[in-house]
């Protein structure tokens, strides 16, 4: 199927183009943030929820993969407050994402390879200030990595940006 629409011209009006996060296993939507970062010099505790990767047990499956990536330079904010006293960095844990696809690069930010921020917790309870607060979107830029692994060699057969630009 991915041959003929390939060779027709119609893949990128196909669903592995228009809407590729309808067929992931895995994904992370968050902001970018290191896992040495700190808040007002002192350092919370960062802990590793989930690596995507295209590696599995260290070695690369032989199959065919859809990298979606929907990148921008947004950011965000919010004030956190913690009832009943001061705040106490060793009780903030930051909870993140690793994304490893250092083996692919958007054309823009360059190496997929990031810690996406999923979850803050206090005491153990989400904040709601943080899970309430509005990502600053700064537009999208989109781009669909199809890409064939056989025998541990990635070959990328395909590259679409923004919808638009076949590459």
């Amino acid at each position: 199927m991915f041959k003929s629409l390939k060779n027709s011209g119609d893949l990128k009006d196909s669903l592995f183009v228009e809407a590729p996060f309808d067929l992931c296993e895995q994904s992370a939507y968050g902001v970018f943030i290191g896992s040495e970062d700190t808040i007002d010099g002192e350092l919370p505790k960062y802990e590793c929820i989930e690596t995507i990767s295209l590696l599995k047990d260290g070695s690369y499956e032989d199959g065919w993969y859809i990298v979606h990536t929907g990148l921008t330079k947004g950011s965000l904010e919010f004030q956190f407050e913690p009832e009943g006293g001061d705040f106490d960095i060793n009780e903030l844990v930051i909870e993140y994402q690793k994304v490893n696809l250092s083996e692919l690069s958007d054309d823009l930010y360059g190496e997929l390879n990031f810690n996406v921020l999923s979850n803050i917790l206090y005491k153990g309870d989400f904040i709601d200030e943080y899970d309430e607060a509005e990502l600053i979107d700064r537009g999208i830029d989109r781009e669909v990595h199809i890409l064939q692994i056989k025998d541990e060699k990635i070959n990328t057969v395909y590259k679409n940006r923004n919808y638009l630009e076949e590459c």
